[in-house]
């Protein structure tokens, strides 16, 4: 069970990511089979020209009242509505009648329930012909015959047109109704598709960048990793030394007992003693190392004499290394700092001994300090030594980091990272400028006091002195 835990979280984003996909497709499948059901809908609603019932009653009306008009003028003895002029007219009546009994508008007529009437209305007028065409002027009967006949069929056809143009509204009404519905559908899948991608671009993201958080992680881990087997070999192999010294030392004092001189006994000591020291700083860099990384760094503040403190760093510096010449400019330090002084004291003799084991025999380290404009301490080593390359100066203040040009000389890459790492504790910071070949500065910037309600535990970033 426990080795499945790791694989929920990627479960759980394999899941988003397949439901966000099968989300989308839904909604792209109904957008689509609404778009068509949208262009069935327009093509309904396009008009067909020559087939409209109620252009086509409303015409045959029209022509049933010109054929009355000009047979009454028959009648009344009017020259221009001669026989010829008869016949045109019931022709055009009964080809307009033809039309509407005949394919889609015969269909449309069906529909309004008036196919039979209309049927009658045919036969009626058909049946008028013989006395139609011989109608001659004066004709009182004949006329008074067309006028009941020719009357209700307007008033039918009127009616005709009148059902159909409602029928025509009413299935109208209905299509745009339905086109409204398919378009509002359309609207919500193309918000559901919208709304759908942003999920999966969400899920993807979030993944995108928790896999980079995982990978940056990793790669540190690896990084740490690989520094901390390369601090171990080398304090393994440091340890040797010193130890060799020691134990070379005490072999030849233990085998010419008495007969060794004074002088000889005094160098053999001085050397155990040297030696010594070296195990003393390695311990004190080891325990320093994992102190850092357990965050168990006592931190006691107190107001101190932050000048002393630089003196003595540099006294007991001098005792370690008898050849270094270090040179002290220090009254522009503030005369009290409130501060942890055996916290800064290692701090600076960090900074004082990387200096020295850098710069060449004989090559002077200055030390100088001010007061910065808030009141807080300033502190410059100053050095002639390898320098740092340009491209490694943003890691020099990583644990167990140590620069290219530091090959040779022993170290651990833990001085550096632990003043910081003190300054900060503080609210100050160190930082360096550096040329390969030429030296290197590291300034340490303590503030006057703790700012209130101060956490040294949390504290990451550095505040100004």
């Amino acid at each position: 069970m426990p080795k499945a835990a790791p694989d929920l979280p990627r479960k759980r984003r394999f899941l988003a990511t397949l439901g966000a996909g099968a989300v989308i497709t839904a909604f792209f499948v109904s957008l689509v089979l609404t778009c068509i059901h949208l262009l069935r809908l327009e093509r309904q609603l396009t008009p067909h020209p020559g087939e409209s019932v109620v252009w086509l009653a409303s015409q045959a009306q029209f022509e049933a009242m010109r054929t009355l008009d000009v047979a009454v003028r028959r009648v009344a003895g009017d020259p221009e509505a001669d026989e010829a002029a008869v016949q045109l007219r019931y022709d055009l009546l009964l080809s307009r009648l033809v039309v509407l009994l005949e394919g889609r508008p015969l269909l449309r007529v069906r529909e309004t329930g008036l196919s039979q009437a209309m049927e009658r209305q045919h036969a009626a007028i058909a049946s008028l012909e013989p006395a139609l065409l011989s109608l001659a002027p004066g004709d009182r009967d004949t006329e008074a015959a067309l006028r009941a006949a020719l009357h209700p069929l307007a008033g039918f056809l009127r009616e005709v047109a009148n059902r159909v143009l409602l029928e025509d509204q009413r299935n109208a009404a209905m299509l745009r109704q339905a086109r409204g519905r398919a378009v509002t559908e359309i609207l919500l899948y193309v918000v559901g598709v919208l709304a759908s991608g942003m999920l999966l671009m969400l899920v993807l993201f979030r993944q995108r960048k928790a896999q980079i958080r995982a990978e940056a992680s990793l790669e540190r881990e690896r990084e740490v990793s690989r520094l901390h087997r390369a601090f171990v070999s080398m304090v393994s192999h440091q340890f040797r030394t010193p130890l060799a010294i020691i134990d070379s030392s005490a072999q030849r004092m233990i085998r010419r007992g008495t007969a060794m001189p004074p002088e000889e006994v005094t160098a053999r000591a001085g050397k155990i003693r040297e030696a010594t020291r070296r195990l003393t700083r390695l311990m004190e860099s080891t325990l320093n190392a994992a102190r850092l990384e357990a965050g168990e760094i006592n931190f006691n503040p107190r107001d101190c004499d932050i000048a002393a403190l630089i003196r003595e760093a540099c006294a007991h510096q001098r005792e370690l290394a008898p050849s270094a010449l270090l040179e002290e400019q220090l009254d522009g330090l503030p005369t009290r700092l409130h501060c942890d002084p055996t916290l800064v004291e290692q701090a600076v003799a960090n900074l004082v001994s990387n200096a020295v084991k850098y710069s060449p025999p004989g090559a002077p380290v200055l030390l100088r300090g001010a007061t910065s404009p808030g009141g807080g301490a300033v502190l410059e080593v100053v050095d002639q030594g390898v320098g740092i390359p340009a491209d490694e100066l943003g890691r020099v203040f990583d644990r167990f980091f140590r620069a290219r040009t530091a090959e040779g000389v022993t170290g651990t890459g833990i001085g550096l990272a632990f003043a910081r790492h003190v300054a900060r504790l503080h609210g100050g910071d160190v930082t360096v400028v550096s040329e390969e070949g030429k030296g290197s500065i590291f300034t340490l910037r303590l503030p006057p006091a703790l700012p209130p309600a101060w956490n040294p535990a949390g504290r990451t970033e550095p505040v100004a002195a």
